[in-house]
């Protein structure tokens, strides 16, 4: 029920399960504990080619999308980074402020390793080839995997 206030910012819905909500698209709590968000698809797809990953479940919605988990590490989950709006806007945001927001409040370690290629910072974009590292974005995610192994 919403409690009506004087100024609409004020308003609030005391009902204890939100309209919108994560469960309806997922109702199964993960059995990992650990999650890497990774913007390098083709270093996703060498892992599956490799079988270093493999699909953990499938979340449906406006921007359907996989989660993987490591073989040998299944503890540890692995998403592809949506780039664009929408995609990008409702789905990384999301994760990110969920991520950070229950390591607060449940009190456990999160980290963030974002990594960019391209420089920004001059006056003319520079792409630095960030397009040509391949290998070297495949090693990041094996990199954060074993970090977030040592959390």
């Amino acid at each position: 029920m919403i409690t009506k206030k004087e100024f609409p910012i004020l308003e609030f819905d005391t009902e204890k399960v939100a309209k919108i909500n994560p469960e309806n698209l997922f109702p199964e709590k993960f059995s990992a504990d650990k999650m890497i968000i990774s913007f390098f698809p083709e270093a996703i797809n060498k892992l599956i080619e490799e079988k270093h990953i493999e699909v953990y479940c499938h979340i449906g919605g406006e921007n359907p999308f996989d989660i993987y988990k490591f073989v040998d590490a299944p503890d540890v989950l692995l998403i592809l980074g949506q780039v664009g709006c929408p995609a990008c806007a409702g789905n990384l945001d999301a994760l990110q402020a969920g991520c950070i927001a229950v390591a607060q409040c449940r009190g456990f370690d999160y980290g963030a390793l974002i990594y960019g290629g391209d420089d920004v910072a001059s006056e003319e974009w520079n792409s630095h080839g960030w397009n040509k590292r391949q290998e070297i974005r495949y090693n990041l995610i094996l990199l954060c995997k074993e970090l977030v192994l040592e959390m």
